[in-house]
C-alpha cells in the first residue's frame, strides 16, 4: 500500500496548521485559506474539484509520515459519506506504521439542513459501535472520531483495498470491556450524574433506594471488567455481554428515574436535564454495537438505518 505505487498518484495533507493538499508526483496544490468558510466556502469545493478533476486517478488522502488517512472520494464536497455497515479504520496517536483498528458504522445522525452547513460540510453525521461519533471536519480536511480511550480525537477512514479490516477489529472480549468502560465513566467522571441519583430523591424519601442502585451498578460494571481484564482480550465476549445487557438496563433506568424527579421538581432545569440525557444515545450506540456483533438480540422493530437521538 506504498503511496508511491497508487495508479494516479496521491494527495498528501502537508501544510501543519492550516490545510493544504498537495497532489504528487505534480505538486498541484489545492490551499484552503481562512476566509474560505461560510459562504465563501464554495470557493474551496471549487478548489478541490478542480484539483480532482486534473487528476482524476487520485483519490487516496496521506499525512506527512505517509500514513493514510483518508479517501477524497469521501469528502461532502464529492458526495462521499458512510452508511450502516461499513467499517472505518483509525490509528492510535504517534503509532506510525500500525496500530489500526477497524469500528463498524452502526447509525446515521442526521444533523440538520445541508443548506445550514458550509458547501464542504456534511449533512449527517454517523455513530460507531462504541458509541463514538463519526464526523467530517472541513478544518481538518476528513473524518474524525474519538480515540479508542476516548480523551482525544483521530482520523477516521476507509480501508484500502489491500486491507483486510475484519483483522482489525477489537475481539468481542475487548470490545465488550470498552462498552462497559465508557458505562463506568458515565458513572465515575460525572460527579453531577451521582448527585442527582442521591440528591434529587432525598427531595422524595427515596435517598437510600437510589444510592443502592448505583452502587450496585458500579459494583457490577467492576466485577465484569476485572473478570475480563483476568481472561484477556480473547476472553469469552459473548458470555460477557450477556452479563452487560441487565447493567445496561439499570443504567437506562436509572437515568430515566432521575429524569423524572428532577423534572417534577425543577421544572425549568433544562441544562441539568441535557447533562443527565447524554447518556441515552451512548446506551442506545452501545446495544446496536452489540447487537451488530451478535452479542444480543435483536430488539423488536429494530431497524439499523436510525440512529440514537441527539443529545
Amino acid at each position: 500500500m506504498d503511496r508511491h505505487d497508487q495508479p494516479g498518484g496521491y494527495y498528501e495533507i502537508d501544510f501543519p496548521g492550516r490545510l493544504r493538499l498537495t497532489h504528487y508526483p505534480s505538486g498541484f496544490t489545492c490551499l484552503r485559506h481562512d476566509w474560505m468558510t461560510g459562504r465563501d466556502a464554495a470557493r474551496w469545493v471549487d478548489k478541490l474539484r478542480e484539483c480532482s478533476d486534473a487528476h482524476p486517478e487520485a483519490r487516496y488522502v496521506y499525512d506527512g509520515r505517509g500514513e493514510l488517512v483518508g479517501d477524497l472520494r469521501d469528502m461532502p464536497a464529492f458526495g462521499g459519506g458512510f452508511a450502516v455497515g461499513d467499517l472505518v479504520l483509525t490509528r492510535s496517536r504517534g503509532d506510525r506504521g500500525g496500530g489500526l483498528t477497524a469500528r463498524e458504522v452502526v447509525a446515521v445522525r442526521g444533523d440538520g439542513d445541508a443548506a445550514h452547513h458550509d458547501a464542504d460540510d456534511a449533512a449527517t453525521s454517523y455513530v460507531l459501535e462504541d458509541g463514538s461519533p463519526l464526523y467530517f471536519s472541513g478544518h481538518e480536511g476528513g473524518w474524525m472520531t474519538h480515540a479508542l480511550d476516548g480523551r482525544a480525537f483521530e482520523r477516521a477512514f476507509r480501508p484500502h483495498p489491500s486491507q483486510d479490516p475484519g483483522e482489525m477489529r477489537e475481539t468481542d472480549a475487548a470490545f465488550v470491556a470498552r462498552v462497559l468502560g465508557k458505562l463506568w465513566a458515565g458513572l465515575d467522571r460525572n460527579e453531577r450524574f451521582h448527585s442527582y441519583a442521591a440528591g434529587t430523591a432525598a427531595e422524595e424519601g427515596r435517598e437510600e433506594g437510589f444510592r443502592a442502585r448505583y452502587a450496585a451498578l458500579r459494583d457490577g460494571i467492576s466485577r465484569i471488567r476485572g473478570d475480563l481484564a483476568a481472561a484477556g482480550p480473547e476472553g469469552e465476549g459473548t458470555q460477557a455481554a450477556g452479563l452487560a445487557e441487565p447493567l445496561l438496563d439499570a443504567f437506562e433506568a436509572l437515568v430515566g428515574d432521575v429524569q423524572d424527579i428532577r423534572r417534577r421538581l425543577s421544572p425549568s432545569s433544562g441544562h441539568d436535564d441535557a447533562r443527565i440525557g447524554e447518556q441515552l444515545p451512548l446506551l442506545e450506540a452501545l446495544r446496536l454495537g452489540m447487537r451488530r456483533r451478535g452479542l444480543l438480540p435483536e430488539s423488536p422493530g429494530h431497524d439499523d438505518d436510525t440512529g440514537p437521538p441527539s443529545p
